[in-house]
């Protein structure tokens, strides 16, 4: 079928994205080249060892991908347990010295603990890691996956969008550390090529002949991330971007997706 030949080009592309991105952030940091980890002044840094997870996250596809999922279960947990222990170090005011234990952090723009991963990203590599384990499981589990994927691809673009539209709580929580523009773009990357990956696993299956439900929760993000760009930009271009979004999604969904989607426009 064609559109597996499609979502296994998403997931080969977002494999080399997120093996990029977490490399060219750990060759900055070990060059000190303050550009490739911090893209501009005003915005916070990506910290090492959320470069370093990136750099996991894409090998842990790569070997869904190549089918040795051992090793994929590996990564993913390894990827979960790094971020949960900063969420973890951040709930209960600890320091389990994983922060800078593999790189001593000088830039700490935004940056309430040196070396520490933004609370919000923390959560998404818990989500992806999560995500890619229930890839290598069962069918009930390969279905989990998708809607782990889509919390991800919430949270990546909402952060993604706050930096566009200036909204600092979107990629921020408090005076915490905040999330990197690059980190919010590389997990909205991630989220589509898991599900990606889960939509392709389904079909391979043979339990999914049309489009995942879970589908609708990345189209319901999309929504929800329109209507808070709302508040900083006109208000005629929102609308518009919002429209052409369910115009375009609308090709693909079945119909009963299309009246959510109409009916949650038209409530926003």
């Amino acid at each position: 079928m064609k559109i597996t030949i499609y979502l296994k080009n998403i997931v080969l592309g977002t494999i080399a994205c997120s093996l990029l991105l977490g490399i060219v952030v750990l060759f900055g940091w070990h060059t000190l080249t303050v550009s490739l980890v911090q893209i501009h002044p005003s915005f916070a840094p990506m910290q090492y060892n959320t470069a370093l997870c990136f750099l996991f996250c894409g090998l842990s596809l790569l070997f869904v991908v190549i089918n040795k999922l051992s090793l994929a279960r590996v990564l993913a947990v390894v990827v979960s347990s790094i971020a949960f222990l900063t969420l973890v170090e951040y709930l209960f005011n600890v320091n389990f010295g994983i922060d800078e234990l593999l790189m001593k952090h000088t830039i700490t723009v935004k940056t309430s603990h040196p070396g520490r991963m933004a609370p919000n990203s923390a959560l998404c590599f818990v989500l992806f890691g999560i995500a890619t384990y229930f890839n290598t499981c069962s069918e009930k589990y390969i279905r989990l996956s998708g809607v782990f994927g889509s919390l991800v691809f919430s949270l990546g673009l909402s952060a993604f969008v706050g930096y566009l539209s200036g909204i600092e709580l979107t990629y921020g929580w408090g005076q915490l550390t905040k999330m990197a523009i690059h980190a919010s773009f590389g997990f909205i990357v991630l989220a589509i090529g898991s599900a990606s990956l889960s939509w392709y696993n389904e079909i391979k299956n043979e339990t999914s002949k049309g489009y995942p439900e879970w589908i609708s929760g990345y189209v319901f993000v999309f929504a929800l991330i329109i209507f808070f760009i709302n508040l900083s930009i006109p208000y005629q271009i929102s609308v518009s971007i919002l429209y052409s979004i369910v115009i375009l999604l609308g090709w693909f969904l079945p119909s009963k997706n299309i009246f959510l989607l109409a009916f949650t426009c038209s409530v926003f």
